[in-house]
């Protein structure tokens, strides 16, 4: 069953964590030193991609409308994701343009760009090259694109999302999905190393639970996916590039950090960076959105960070139009009580999936983000439970939305429950 409404969006906005792109172990060869900048991606007033001294100071627009910025290890260049600064939905492709400023050059078609926090791109250390991911998200080609020629390279054409590079960049571990071994219908997933350059990739898990690797200095970190009725209790792991080693570093989760009786929307905890001596992790706990962690990789105790054990985390509230019977006063009173704190986003409609048992799994997600996906539709929201999964996209985008989710989950020979 699909379901569908106008929305307007508030947004209440604090720090949250992602992904982390740096060059680790050996620094590239190159005549001239490494530059050093600030780049960043700015969502209010003048949108796009910005430039700014380590300090901060003397920030300036670099790219207007761009997306998702990754800057090169040798601060030379930047990748990013074009986009239109009046539609931030309408995207041309991953460019690259130079920390100077000068003319953007598109380097691919893809559009890695997602929600904010996302990636164009990740660089080799080498800043030569750039890995991009191209397919489902459930089976995805990683991409290896040559910064001066454009000329590509398929490195692996069966990755199911998230990878990282080697401390040397000579090799690149990746998450590869295998078909449901059991009645379950659950996918198990695995890491593999690849060289760089391509070949026969290895096989370095086998318990068909590991996701979201990030390569150390001495060991690879991901996360194990432990179910907890209809969340998660994920832990964090390790394991040695060649399979060895493999050991938990945090152990069974603290109990601040397990939902209690299946009710409050704690997902487990994941890796997201190694500290270049090995000596500290970076990690996120997912509870509604992604709050950062530290983990000590000795003794897996886990801290928040920020000052609070439980930092507040970004709110969203959906109201209907139907609903909404004095707009002007809303904003005013948001403005006045909360200021830049919140952000009214108008012009999304809700797109609604419904069925028993729907969200018994993560696939189910998966499939419909990947279907919107295939058809040129970001999503700036999702909403689950445990009979509904809700995506909030651009309004214009609605009947098109519901066209391409009616066709997976119902028209489709695939079965809609895990």
């Amino acid at each position: 069953m699909l379901k569908l409404a106008a929305l307007l969006a508030v947004v209440l906005v604090t720090a949250g964590c992602d992904s982390v792109e740096k060059a680790a172990g050996p620094q590239p060869v190159s005549r001239k030193p490494a530059e050093h900048h600030l780049v960043y991606e700015k969502l209010l007033g003048q949108k796009g991609v910005w430039i700014a001294d380590v300090d901060g100071g003397h920030a300036r627009l670099l790219v207007r409308g761009g997306r998702a910025p990754v800057i090169s290890p040798d601060g030379r260049w930047v990748v990013y994701v074009s986009c239109n600064p009046k539609d931030e939905l309408d995207c041309k492709g991953t460019f690259v343009i130079s920390t100077s400023g000068g003319k953007p050059r598109k380097l691919s078609s893809d559009l890695n760009a997602g929600p904010p926090g996302a990636v164009a791109g990740a660089w080799f250390p080498d800043s030569k090259r750039i890995l991009v991911s191209r397919g489902s998200t459930d089976k995805q080609a990683l991409i290896s694109i040559d910064l001066a020629s454009g000329k590509e390279l398929k490195l692996v054409d069966d990755s199911s999302g998230g990878w990282g590079f080697s401390p040397d960049g000579k090799q690149i571990v990746y998450v590869r999905a295998s078909p449901p071994v059991s009645a379950s219908g659950t996918t198990r997933t695995d890491l593999f190393v690849v060289d760089s350059t391509g070949g026969e990739p290895k096989q370095i898990t086998h318990t068909g639970d590991s996701v979201q690797p990030v390569w150390g200095p001495k060991s690879i970190a991901f996360a194990r996916l432990f179910p907890d009725r209809q969340w998660g209790r994920d832990e964090i792991w390790q394991v040695h590039p060649d399979g060895s080693g493999l050991e938990t570093i945090t152990g069974p989760l603290p109990k601040p950090y397990r939902s209690e009786n299946g009710g409050d929307a704690k997902d487990g905890i994941a890796p997201v960076a190694w500290s270049e001596d090995g000596r500290a992790l970076l990690g996120c706990f997912f509870w509604g959105t992604e709050i950062p962690i530290a983990v000590d990789p000795e003794s897996g105790e886990i801290r928040a960070l920020g000052g609070n054990e439980f930092p507040e985390f970004p709110y969203t509230v959906a109201i209907s139009r139907d609903n909404l019977h004095d707009e002007q006063r809303l904003r005013a009173t948001l403005q006045q009580r909360l200021g830049d704190d919140a952000t009214l986003v108008d012009g999304l409609a809700a797109v609604s999936v419904v069925g028993a048992g729907i969200n018994a799994t993560y696939t189910n997600v998966r499939a419909g983000a990947d279907t919107l996906r295939g058809a040129g539709i970001a999503p700036r929201g999702t909403a689950t439970s445990s009979f509904r999964i809700t995506w909030m996209i651009a309004r214009e985008r609605m009947d098109e939305a519901v066209r391409a989710l009616h066709a997976r989950f119902i028209e489709s020979q695939k079965p809609l429950l895990p």
